[in-house]
């Protein structure tokens, strides 16, 4: 436990930055919400670099929030709300943009699509029997993934960032004495 503490704390003395801290945090929550299936790390790696942001901080916040016993909660809860949010709320209509999605997915070689094709049955099963939603959509999920993670991390910030403020003095009053 102390060794935990310590390697928090040493994360913390890195940056010494609230904001910077702060915004790494809510920007691994972003990540860690996204609908990008398999991109997470890649994005988490790119974003730090990019933005100059605390890797360890943005990977540690992605992994603990998406890991393997959130990331069914998580992927339903950003299709619901997506599915929400899209058909009901602000009536969008896919079907030209699924039509297009499906001759893309058809142009894929046989092998593939039937994979594909497998996994796609046992999907719409799922939200069709399970979750009583009429028809699953691509979209529905990636809209519900990308505005919870934007909403959720906007909430966060605030939070975050005045919690690193505190754990920065508390610890740099530590040292002096």
């Amino acid at each position: 436990m102390n060794s935990l503490m310590s390697f928090f704390k040493n994360l913390i003395l890195k940056e010494k930055s609230p904001h910077r801290l702060a915004l790494a945090f809510c920007l691994g929550n972003f990540i860690a919400f996204s609908p990008f299936i398999g991109l997470h790390t890649i994005m988490v790696f790119i974003c730090a670099w990019v933005f100059g942001l605390s890797l360890p901080v943005m990977l540690t916040v992605s992994m603990a929030i998406n890991n393997i016993w959130t990331l069914v909660p998580i992927y339903v809860s950003d299709y619901i709300f997506g599915y929400w949010l899209s058909h009901n709320f602000l009536k969008l209509n896919f079907t030209n943009l699924n039509k297009i999605l499906l001759t893309i997915i058809s142009w894929l070689p046989t092998l593939f699509f039937q994979k594909v094709h497998g996994a796609l049955d046992c999907t719409k099963h799922f939200f069709q029997e399970t979750l009583g939603l009429p028809k699953p959509c691509l979209w529905s999920f990636l809209i519900g993934g990308n505005i919870l993670g934007l909403v959720t991390s906007l909430m966060l910030y605030p939070i975050i960032k005045r919690l690193f403020t505190k754990l920065i003095a508390q610890i740099d009053s530590t040292k002096v004495v």
